[in-house]
Order: C-alpha cells, then sequence, then structure tokens
C-alpha cells in the first residue's frame, strides 16, 4: 500500500506501527479493546519509544505541575511552576492542562508498564487535587488565574476573548 510505505519511511516504522494501530483501534467496536496490561513489550523501537516516554515522564516533578492548583487554592506550592504555558507570567493562562496530559500519559504507561513509581506520584497527585478541591470548600479545582471569576463570567453569558499574541517567559 503506497500510505503505509510513504508513512514508513517518512516516520520511521516504530511511529507508523503506533499510528496504524490506533487508527485501528479507534475504528474498533469498543468490544474489541482489551486493556494495556494485557500486553508487554520486549524490545524493539516500540518498547524503546515506551521507555523514553516513561523516562520524559518521571522527570516532571508533580508538584511543579500542581503549583497553580495549589496557589488559586490559597495554599502554599510545593514547587515552582513550569515555565511556558504552566507560567503565571505567560499571555495564554493554560496553567494545569499540562497535568491533564501527564496523568493520562503516566495512568497509559502503569497500565502498559507496571511502573510503581508513576503509580505512587499519580496517587500523590490525585490526593494534592483533592487537598485543592477541600481548600475551596466546593470541590473546585482549576490551575488558571481568576480561572473561578472566568467561569462565572461565561456561566452568565459574558464571553471575552483577548488575544495577546506577545508571549512573555
Amino acid at each position: 500500500m503506497i500510505h503505509e510505505t510513504n508513512t514508513v519511511r517518512r516516520f520511521g516504522s516504530g511511529v507508523a506501527a503506533f499510528l496504524l494501530a490506533a487508527t485501528a483501534i479507534a475504528a474498533s467496536p469498543a468490544e474489541n479493546l482489551f486493556p494495556l496490561s494485557r500486553i508487554r513489550l520486549t524490545g524493539g523501537p516500540l518498547k524503546a519509544q515506551q521507555e523514553q516516554n516513561r523516562e520524559y515522564l518521571l522527570r516532571l516533578e508533580p508538584d511543579r505541575l500542581l503549583s497553580r492548583f495549589r496557589s488559586e487554592a490559597g495554599l502554599k506550592p510545593k514547587g515552582e511552576s513550569y515555565n511556558g504555558w504552566e507560567s503565571p507570567r505567560h499571555w495564554l493562562d493554560l496553567a494545569g492542562h499540562i497535568l491533564g496530559f501527564y496523568m493520562a500519559g503516566a495512568a497509559m504507561t502503569v497500565e502498559a508498564t507496571g511502573d510503581e513509581e508513576l503509580k505512587r506520584r499519580l496517587l500523590y497527585i490525585v490526593d494534592e487535587l483533592e487537598a485543592v478541591q477541600n481548600a475551596h470548600g466546593d470541590g473546585y479545582a482549576l490551575a488558571a488565574k481568576n480561572g473561578r471569576k472566568v467561569f462565572d463570567e461565561i456561566a452568565s453569558g459574558k464571553i471575552n476573548v483577548k488575544i495577546n499574541p506577545k508571549t512573555e517567559y
């Protein structure tokens, strides 16, 4: 198939295999899916990519990912927030969304590898988010600056969108 050949040549066999598998999964009925824990990669490019992803997740610090959640809840952060989108100085305040990506990636890695350290970190993050919700008093948890005010405005029908392309790090 020309598409598959070009994909393999362009992106490498590991990425191509992943993309083809992901496409097949997305198109499959739910009853054909199975837990990641039923497969263990033992070698090759997919195992190397899985290990690289695991190592990256282990380099990220949960307390830094939780920093803005804690500060917005009036709690003292246990770590400094990461720069970029997580930074309070970024023009587009997307603080907290990286934590969602982290949790999804870590959960899939735990399921696929049984990694106990990532599992411990996930449980810690869940406990910390519960502390954030408790500090707010009503289950609220958002890391964006003045997020509650923005949600209240949106709920009342007031939607202001300002885009400032100047990034400040």
